[in-house]
């Protein structure tokens, strides 16, 4: 079964290399049509490639009417296929220097290239833990998993107000290397340590599918998809992505520990998505902030998290049904893609936009790069 696994594993690799390099070569080679004044056009100018260009491309793509233009990084390319499909990226999408296509009323810029800023109608800076809380940036959400974009989060959507049995979940990679951590606050392995040192007859391992069968079906405190001795990857895709959502529609709270290196993970923006109270110690770089006790739990410590666990063990359902829907009315005014939109189109109507995203790497150098300079931004 395992050389199965590394078969097909090898064969997605291939298969995905070659149809970057085919669609990179169509593009480039492909001509450029020359656009008229009554032509809505978005000049997409990005020299960077990360997981933020999935979450923009899928708030661009409600913008039905418009035609798009490349440039820049050409793997950028790729995203847009995901986010788009085969035919509308041959259909809407073209690639050329940006600086080489005239610029009308309806054309937008978008660029994150500094020499580009000034007349550029979006401008992406990505100090986003620095000036999160700088008044002039229209200040872009952290994301759910590129994957969740292709399928229009269909699958968070479905069965959202499901009868919850499980009081809190966690599933994700929780190897040694998440020890980790730019920033400080606790980090996700210490954090699932010390769950497991004081809660150890209340916590229930995912380890066989036969697992996930009994697990849902009756009622559970603490659920863990993560391998109890080693806290290794060996567990971490038993849940499909389908199953995962079900999972968190069927959990009260999830444990939305810091990712790698930074405090946003993905899991905790899906966990959002579907209603369930995300417990975490990074609330003050959402914006607007989360709050305790309103639309999440916050740690700070070891003492504080043992406490705040216990604290939602023995919360009641109405307190909890409270939060839910204080969660899900959270998710939609800031951090659903519709959203965003609406917002952002708003805000392009007055002035020019000056947008703040988390570009994960960069963020995080940006962020260490004023500590060491000993240069705080309010």
């Amino acid at each position: 079964m395992k050389k199965i696994l590394d078969l097909w594993y090898i064969y997605s690799r291939v298969k995905n290399s070659l149809e970057r390099k085919m669609l990179k070569y169509f593009f480039l080679l492909r001509k450029c049509p020359e656009f008229s004044e009554s032509n809505s056009v978005v000049l997409l100018d990005l020299r960077g490639h990360n997981r933020s260009v999935y979450f923009l491309l899928s708030i661009l793509k409600m913008n039905n009417n418009s035609i798009f233009v490349l440039s820049g990084n050409v793997n950028n390319i790729f995203v847009a296929k995901k986010i788009f499909g085969l035919k509308i990226l041959l259909k809407k999408f073209f690639w050329k220097d940006v600086l080489k296509v005239p610029i009308s009323k309806k054309s937008i810029l978008i660029t994150d290239k500094k020499e580009r800023e000034h007349e550029s109608d979006i401008f992406i800076d990505y100090n986003y833990y620095n000036k999160i809380n700088d008044s002039k940036y229209f200040v872009l959400p952290y994301y759910l998993h590129p994957s969740f974009y292709y399928y229009k989060n269909e699958m968070l959507q479905q069965k959202k107000y499901a009868k919850r049995n499980i009081r809190i979940f966690f599933s994700g990679t929780c190897a040694q290397v998440y020890e980790r951590m730019s920033f400080d606050m606790m980090n996700r392995f210490k954090s699932i340590q010390i769950i497991q040192d004081n809660y150890k007859g209340k916590i229930k391992y995912l380890k066989t599918k036969k697992d996930i069968v009994n697990v849902l079906a009756e009622r559970q405190e603490i659920i863990f998809c993560v391998n109890e001795i080693t806290l290794d990857t060996t567990v971490k895709h038993l849940l499909k992505a389908r199953k995962y959502c079900e999972f968190l529609r069927k959990s009260d709270f999830f444990l939305a520990l810091p990712g790698y290196s930074m405090p946003h993970s993905h899991n905790c923006i899906e966990a959002m998505a579907c209603g369930t109270i995300p417990v975490l110690n990074y609330a003050e770089y959402f914006y607007p902030p989360l709050e305790d006790g309103v639309n999440c739990i916050i740690f700070n410590d070891d003492k504080n998290l043992i406490e705040n666990i216990t604290r939602v063990l023995n919360m009641n359902e109405k307190k909890i049904e409270l939060m839910h829907k204080n969660v899900e009315v959270y998710y939609e005014n800031y951090l659903s893609p519709e959203v965003v939109m609406y917002k952002l189109q708003k805000e392009l109507t007055k002035n020019k936009v000056n947008l703040l995203v988390n570009d994960e790497c960069e963020s995080i150098s940006l962020y260490l790069d004023a500590i060491e300079k000993n240069i705080f931004l309010a």
